[in-house]
């Protein structure tokens, strides 16, 4: 829910493993992947169960965090995102179809209560506590949902979308609950609070700016960062010892900030284990090299078209708007984008 695009595109990931990952399910039996583009995806999937405990996955960064706060128009950031994953409170997790379900380490249920007003009963799991011990409540939820509502300029947000809907977040049967009512309906409310800071980054517009400014001061993922070299261009996450669900595979992540053409030679020097390449000529490069794994996927994202549809603008008229909707070619657009990564693309 958060990559956009003015036009509709085929994106297609390929990750760049080092021989040394992909030995990791025992033996030294590896089977290549492929590059070509096809009808199916190649991401070698595997069980849990069939992975060791223990170890570090070196990861790349293009740059260190401007802002450690995603909320901040300053941190809403992929690199950021990245940091999140493993660190802080979602709400929905997605499975590989695309199907959204309650990520229950942080919810125990979030549920569409009602429709006019439109309301949404978010209750928290009891286990889940901030990194220094504190309950994560429903004041954390409110704090969020006041501090991206718009209403106060002084909050430098990197997007309000959803939240200026918000008209107000009460506790429910306990602080372990909120009930968010909306003062206009939001189809994409599954997408707030994703992720979740806790109300001491949210409470202030400098606390906004400034508490989460160089690190994570409180983090509630089975993951914290345990140091940040800008010296040696790294960040290092290690297990929370404070996390309550299922304990991670791996002792640690490590992420090293490296430029894009960088990261290629890096994984044949194993000083990476997973990169990203995209384009011709990344990919090329990457089919040519030795001791490299390609795996191949489509990826995970999504587009759409934005009108201007304010007073006074050329697209006023919402008919207006609707008649450009419907003229668009959406088999064309299906057609060129999904082009040789399924049979027979249907809008």
């Amino acid at each position: 829910m958060r990559i956009t695009s003015a036009c509709a595109r085929l994106a297609l990931s390929l990750a760049v493993v080092g021989l040394t990952l992909t030995g990791c399910g025992g033996g030294d039996n590896v089977t290549g992947g492929t590059s070509t583009v096809g009808t199916t995806n190649d991401i070698n999937p595997r069980d849990p169960s069939e992975l060791r405990d223990g170890g570090n996955l070196r990861l790349a960064l293009t740059n260190f965090p401007e802002n450690f706060n995603y909320l901040h128009v300053d941190g809403g950031t992929e690199t950021v995102f990245y940091l999140l994953e493993p660190t802080m409170p979602t709400t929905f997790v997605n499975d590989a179809a695309g199907q959204l379900s309650v990520a229950h380490d942080f919810f125990t249920d979030i549920e569409l209560i009602g429709t006019s007003p439109q309301q949404v009963r978010y209750t928290i799991n009891p286990k889940a506590v901030w990194s220094d011990g504190s309950p994560i409540t429903w004041e954390d939820l409110r704090s969020q949902a006041h501090a991206l509502s718009g209403k106060d300029n002084a909050f430098l947000v990197s997007s309000t979308s959803g939240y200026d809907r918000v008209g107000k977040v009460e506790r429910g049967s306990d602080d372990r609950q909120a009930v968010v009512t909306f003062d206009q309906p939001f189809g994409e409310w599954q997408g707030l609070f994703n992720p979740l800071y806790p109300k001491s980054v949210t409470a202030t517009p400098d606390s906004f700016t400034n508490a989460a400014k160089n690190e994570l001061p409180l983090s509630a993922g089975p993951f914290v960062i345990t140091s940040i070299d800008r010296s040696q261009n790294r960040i290092v996450l290690g297990r929370n010892p404070r996390w309550w669900g299922d304990t991670p595979k791996l002792d640690s992540i490590t992420f090293s900030v490296l430029d894009h053409s960088a990261w290629l030679p890096a994984i044949q020097n194993n000083e990476l284990d997973i990169a990203y390449m995209s384009g011709i000529e990344n990919v090329s490069a990457a089919r040519n090299a030795a001791n490299v794994v390609i795996r191949r996927t489509p990826e995970a994202t999504w587009s759409h078209i934005t009108f201007n549809g304010a007073p006074g603008s050329l697209l006023a008229d919402p008919q207006l708007r609707i008649a450009i909707s419907k003229a668009i070619d959406r088999q064309g657009v299906v057609t060129a984008s999904q082009h040789g990564v399924v049979d027979d693309p249907k809008p």
